[in-house]
């Protein structure tokens, strides 16, 4: 699916869910938004949580490693320096590692940056309507945190009208997903908003390429018809029938509509159609004017005639593109023009000798 808002919203229990800021899937988050392929936001509310979440997370594992010391797991190791690494477990400041968590989490908010979004102007009115009437987040008032959870999808709601916005909030938890609002696009998991970021870039990535190799070839257009009008004067093959070409000359060359026809990630090729306004000096030899004589097989006293003609001719050009385009270092050139076949100036004079004898 796609991204419908570059906008996002985790809820506590996402956090809590991936290990706070250590996990895969919310560092990948994070650095999708240091790259700004997306917008985090929060709240203080939810930072709150946080940071409460993490010092009940740590005091429990202080809890449960007291218990598993008492046991003296230690005491074989002591005849061995593994000893030392017991000791080092066993000194660990619990505190210490509380408020060195809730320092990442204040350093990640200004990095990455996580916007929080202000809780002003939230209608409190409207929130006890929902709670009164056991909509979503409220259910039963059977939790303790139905309150913040409603504070808080109001405080979206909210900003999401103000700045004619929609928000995609991540959460595992019923209440969020059943919360009723069209501006709030819901997903239970951080894969599959990973996915969509995913899908996202690479589309961006080639509409992006799509645009660098289209404003190229536009920029480079008037050294491409330098390079289509030196072919025109000494390298391309006209058919002028039973005539020769004496001298050729461009007045105008006229560029159409072109499209792209091929693209990857360093090479497109495009095609379009030229008309070119052009005179010609093509000479003939005039039989009308002489006589063949039978008897020595030969003709005589033919004259040699010079004519300038004006054409207009509509010609196929594919164009080649090399390029690299994070560094905008390209190479762009005419592939093929008339698809390699000899130009046709539709000229017949129907003055070839056999016509005469």
């Amino acid at each position: 699916m796609k991204l419908e808002t570059q906008n996002i919203f985790l809820d506590t229990s996402t956090f809590e869910k991936n290990n706070i800021l250590a996990g895969r899937k919310i560092k990948s988050l994070l650095k999708h938004c240091e790259e700004k392929t997306i917008k985090i936001f929060s709240t203080q509310i939810v930072i709150n949580e946080l940071k409460e979440r993490v010092k009940k997370i740590v005091m429990q594992s202080k809890s449960d490693w007291k218990k598993y010391r008492n046991e003296k797991p230690e005491g074989i190791f002591r005849n061995t320096d593994t000893i030392s690494i017991f000791e080092k477990l066993w000194s660990i400041d619990f505190q210490k590692e509380i408020e060195i968590i809730h320092g990442n989490i204040d350093k990640v908010i200004i990095k990455t940056p996580i916007q929080l979004i202000d809780s002003d102007g939230v209608d409190i009115d409207l929130v006890f309507e929902k709670y009164f009437n056991n909509e979503a987040p409220f259910k039963e008032g059977l939790k303790k945190n139905e309150f913040p959870d409603a504070f808080i999808l109001a405080t979206i709601d909210l900003w999401c009208s103000n700045n004619n916005e929609k928000m995609i909030i991540v959460s595992s938890d019923n209440d969020w997903l059943n919360y009723k609002s069209d501006k709030l696009i819901k997903i239970n998991e951080l894969d599959e908003l990973l996915n969509r970021i995913a899908v996202h870039k690479e589309i961006a990535l080639k509409e992006r390429r799509l645009q660098y190799i289209e404003n190229t070839y536009l920029a480079n257009r008037t050294k491409l018809e330098q390079d289509l009008k030196e072919y025109f004067v000494n390298t391309a093959y006209y058919d002028t029938g039973d005539a020769d070409l004496q001298a050729f000359e461009i007045l105008e060359i006229n560029w159409g509509e072109y499209i792209v026809t091929e693209f990857e990630e360093e090479y497109a090729e495009l095609k379009t159609e030229i008309t070119l306004q052009i005179n010609a000096v093509v000479s003939y030899e005039d039989y009308e004017s002489g006589f063949y004589d039978k008897e020595d097989g030969k003709w005589y006293f033919v004259e040699t005639v010079d004519e300038t003609i004006t054409r207009e001719l509509i010609l196929p050009v594919t164009i080649s593109l090399s390029y690299d385009m994070e560094n905008n270092d390209y190479d762009i050139n005419y592939e093929s023009i008339n698809n390699d076949k000899p130009i046709d100036l539709d000229y017949d004079r129907f003055g070839h000798e056999e016509i005469y004898k």
